[in-house]
Order: C-alpha cells, then sequence, then structure tokens
C-alpha cells in the first residue's frame, strides 16, 4: 500500500513538473508576441515623445487643454450616467429571478460587443439633427455602450449578498436605505470602482463614438492623437498626447483597483422568483422595461431609418450595399465583409493558442505572485487605447527589416494583441479549476503528461475555448481605434466602411450606413442567442 502511494504521489509531481515545463517553452511565444507588437510600440511612443519641451508646449496650447478638458469632463459625466442608468435593472437582475431574465441580460449586453461606430450610428439615428452630433449624442451612446460593464462586474458581486442578512436588517427595524448603505454598500463597493475605472477608462479613451457624433465643435484626446498623426502628420505632438492619455489612465486604475490582492470566495445565493413578492414586482419591472426601452430604441429606429429615404420606404439602401452603386466612392461592401471575416479567422487562430499557452502557466504555477504577473503583464493591452497601440504600431514598424505598416499583418497583430487579455480571462479561471486528481489518474493509468493535457485539460475546457474563439472574433470584427491607423486600400473592414458612409452626405448613402450597421447587429445578436 506504500509503495502504491509513493507511486501515486511520483507520478502526480512528474505529470505537473512536466505540463509546466511545456507551458513555460510554450510561454516563450506569447511573451515575444506582447513584446513585439505591445512593449515595444509604446516603448518607441514613450522614447519618442520624452521631450520636455514638446509636453511643455503641448500642455501650454490652448487648443489642446481645451480637448484635454473636454476629454476628462464628458468621462466623467458618462461614467455618473452610466451607474444612474444601470443600477435599477442590476439591482433587478441580481437580487431577484423572472422569465425572460437571460434574453434581457443578453440583449442590453449587445451593445458592448458591437462596434463603436454602430452603437454611434443607432444614437444618430434616434436623436434629431439638433442633438445628434454634440454633447447629448456623446453622452447617450456611452450610457447605452457601458451599461453592460455596471450589470456584469456589480452585479455578480451583488449576486454573493445573503438574503437572510437583508431579512433580518429589515426585521430589526432598518430603512431599505439603511439596510443598502450599511450592509449592501460596503459590499459591493469594491465593485462598483472597478466598473467606474474601467467605464471612465473606455470613455476617457473614446474614439469612434466622437468621431461620428462629435461633429467639429468636439474631440478627445483619442480622436486628436489621430487628427495629428494622420491628417496633419504631426507625429511629436500625437506621441506626447499619448503619454498624456496614459498617465491619465494609469493614475484612474490605480486609484479604482481592488485594494486586496487575495481573490474573494464566491458564493452565490439563488435569486428569488420575483412573483412571490408581489410588491416588488412592479419595480421591478419598470426597472428592466425602462433600460431596456433606452438601450434597444436606437437600435430599432436605426433598423426602421434603414428602410427610409427621403422620407418614403425604400429598400434601395439594402440593394446598395451589394449591386456597386457605393463603388464610385470607394465603398466596396463585399470587400469589406471578405476582410473583416479573414481577419477575424487569423485572429481567433493566433489569439486562442497564444492565450491558451498563457493560461496553461498560470494555471500549472505553484505560486500566486507568478499567476498574478501574468494576469497583470498580459491585460496591459486593455489599459491602452488602440489609437495610442496603432500609432506606436505605425512608428516601430516603419524601417527596414520590418517595414511592416502597409501589410496587411499589422492590422491582425493589432486585433491579437487586443483580443489576447480577454481570450486569456475565459481560459484561466477554468485551467486552474480542474482538480488535480483528475491528471494524477489519467497518469497512473499510464497516459503520458501530452495525453494527459490533451485528454483531461483540454477535453474539460473546450467551451471555455469555444468563448475565447468567439471573443477574438468579435474583438476583429468591431475593433474601429487601431484598425483606422493601420487600414490601407483594398483592407477596409466592417466599422471602417460604416464610419465611411455615415460620415458621407446624402439620405441614401447614410440609409446604407444605417443597412449596413443593422446587418451586423442582427449577425452578433444571432451569434449570441445560438451561442
Amino acid at each position: 500500500m506504500v509503495g502504491y502511494l509513493d507511486k501515486h504521489h511520483v507520478a502526480m509531481i512528474t505529470t505537473l513538473a512536466s505540463l509546466r515545463r511545456a507551458a513555460i517553452i510554450c510561454g516563450v511565444l506569447p511573451t515575444a508576441w506582447l513584446f513585439l507588437f505591445y512593449f515595444l510600440p509604446l516603448g518607441t511612443i514613450l522614447i519618442r515623445a520624452f521631450d520636455a519641451s514638446i509636453l511643455i508646449d503641448v500642455l501650454g496650447n490652448s487648443g489642446v487643454r481645451s480637448v484635454l478638458w473636454f476629454t476628462l469632463w464628458q468621462a466623467t459625466l458618462s461614467t455618473a450616467l452610466t451607474l444612474i442608468v444601470a443600477f435599477p435593472i442590476t439591482w433587478a437582475c441580481s437580487q431577484w429571478n423572472f422569465t425572460g431574465k437571460r434574453f434581457i441580460v443578453a440583449l442590453v449586453t449587445v451593445p458592448f460587443v458591437l462596434p463603436t461606430v454602430i452603437v454611434a450610428g443607432a444614437i444618430r439615428a434616434v436623436l434629431p439633427e439638433s442633438l445628434n452630433s454634440g454633447v447629448v449624442g456623446i453622452l447617450f451612446a456611452h450610457v447605452i455602450f457601458n451599461v453592460a460593464i455596471v450589470l456584469r462586474i456589480v452585479g455578480a458581486r451583488w449576486q454573493q449578498e445573503h438574503p437572510n442578512t437583508v431579512a433580518a436588517s429589515r426585521t430589526l427595524g432598518a430603512t431599505a436605505w439603511n439596510t443598502f448603505s450599511l450592509i449592501t454598500w460596503p459590499m459591493i463597493r469594491s465593485a462598483v470602482g472597478n466598473a467606474v475605472g474601467i467605464i471612465f477608462v473606455f470613455c476617457f479613451t473614446s474614439f469612434g463614438i466622437i468621431r461620428i457624433l462629435g461633429g467639429p465643435r468636439y474631440s478627445t484626446i483619442e480622436v486628436e492623437i489621430f487628427i495629428r498623426a494622420v491628417q496633419l502628420g504631426d507625429t511629436s505632438v500625437a506621441t506626447a498626447l499619448v503619454v498624456l492619455q496614459l498617465v491619465v489612465v494609469g493614475l484612474v486604475l490605480g486609484l479604482t483597483m481592488p485594494r486586496s490582492l487575495t481573490p474573494l470566495k464566491i458564493v452565490t445565493y439563488r435569486p428569488s422568483w420575483i412573483s412571490d413578492y408581489p410588491r416588488q414586482q412592479k419595480l421591478v419591472r419598470s426597472s428592466v422595461f425602462a433600460t431596456v426601452l433606452f438601450v434597444g430604441t436606437p437600435f430599432l429606429v436605426m433598423f426602421i431609418n434603414s428602410f427610409r429615404v427621403d422620407n418614403n420606404w425604400s429598400l434601395s439602401p439594402w440593394r446598395h450595399l451589394f449591386d456597386g452603386t457605393l463603388s464610385p466612392m470607394g465603398v466596396n461592401i463585399s470587400k469589406a465583409l471578405g476582410n473583416s471575416v479573414l481577419f477575424a479567422s487569423i485572429t481567433v487562430l493566433i489569439t486562442v493558442p497564444l492565450a491558451l499557452c498563457l493560461a496553461s502557466i498560470s494555471a500549472y504555477s505553484t505560486t500566486h505572485t507568478a499567476r498574478r504577473l501574468i494576469a497583470i503583464v498580459a491585460s496591459a493591452p486593455l489599459a491602452t487605447s488602440a489609437v495610442a497601440l496603432g500609432l506606436g504600431m505605425i512608428i516601430t514598424f516603419d524601417q527596414s527589416p520590418i517595414d511592416w505598416r502597409s501589410h496587411w499583418f499589422l492590422l491582425v497583430s493589432a486585433h491579437c494583441t487586443i483580443a489576447l487579455p480577454l481570450a486569456l480571462r475565459s481560459l484561466t479561471a477554468p485551467l486552474q479549476s480542474i482538480p488535480l486528481s483528475m491528471r494524477d489518474s489519467a497518469r497512473i493509468l499510464g497516459a503520458s503528461p501530452l495525453q494527459t493535457w490533451w485528454y483531461v485539460d483540454i477535453a474539460i475546457i473546450r467551451r471555455p475555448l469555444l468563448v475565447a474563439a468567439g471573443l477574438s472574433a468579435a474583438v476583429s470584427l468591431g475593433e474601429f481605434g487601431a484598425t483606422s491607423f493601420l487600414t490601407r486600400t483594398g483592407n477596409e473592414t466592417i466599422p471602417t466602411t460604416i464610419a465611411r458612409l455615415l460620415g458621407r452626405p446624402g439620405d441614401v448613402v447614410q440609409s446604407s450606413g444605417y443597412a449596413l450597421a443593422s446587418l451586423f447587429v442582427l449577425l452578433v445578436i444571432g451569434a449570441m442567442i445560438n451561442a
């Protein structure tokens, strides 16, 4: 018996050691990728912009200060409004069960996975002309885009509130406000802070929404970087603006990130059915209905407007997408669709294996420090604006032997770099949750480390692998910031094509832009329902 246990223990150690060595070897690939396509471009920007005189001149420019001020206050106001709009439905979905809840959550989440130019197009369709190019449209679009962040992050933490605690508080005479402030708020405060930081960063680095809805009067740092670098060719000022942007984003994330590095034990409680609480039904239904109406109406109006030309019903906007009418304007819908599908497919084929390598290192690691370091390094692209990444790639890869700025692969590499953190998060937790006993049993039965990895680990995480692939494809299909820098003639994608259509005058062109955006929304909704 002792001999069997010794053999059992040795087999377990040997299997883990073999898997850990293999993961470390494979980890060279994602490490090299992040260095080449993330840290090197950003490092190039920092080196070129590290000139005190340029930074002082930028900060002394009244126009730049005005852009910085607008970027700050619109991001702050957008974040506050998002919390106000999202809190009621977050409370309803985290504390109660009701028919159609999963569909409602998916519907509210749809805008977050759409390209920002489509969200901006939907806002332009629903607002009157006097409001669709200005602050109102920008704030409206930011709120719709970011509601899902509060619902997902804060809602997940709110579900951990024990219903008996709230019931006991109310029984002891506490008001609803006292119960929330003394029990609920301390528990969800860190999640709210995390959501606030993420929303602020997204609004602060907003690009597609500002390009479509900002008009000539309103510009953010992100848009100003694009204008300075692409339209004016002033890369020195553009890189200085990138540095300012990185400083602000770093400060915000540092102030809002969770203070404790110790992971919380996840214990969720099954919400009660709202049908059992008649007093709460009206409030829950009102919260859900109001949010769905707020989020869904712009897209419904956009779909309706795709059949309207000069205030008349017409199918011509949809026909024009594929009959060549838009070709004289340099718009080729079939080519853009083909490019988007091709780039998304290549992004999946590159990103998922890279994420799997990093997730394996994290899962087989024996120290929490190593796992934390991998998570921080791999998540860095999420804290960096896509426009800054695109600018860094153009500046870095413009000379031999790596003169790739005109090559389509540089565009795909940006998509992969942006998608990698999301794919990694989809795979890390499932791999870490696999019991060691399963790998141990496979090894005892004679399986090699490679067979153990394939028939145990990969077999268990098949579903997360599909999720990682879906997220990578969604990022590639919807990415607009870096794509605007790296797109060349013949490499246009769906988001850049939609932006071009919506940016041109004429009812037919505008309606065709709405039609293309509506087609993309329908495809995304269909994919989410069937997922």
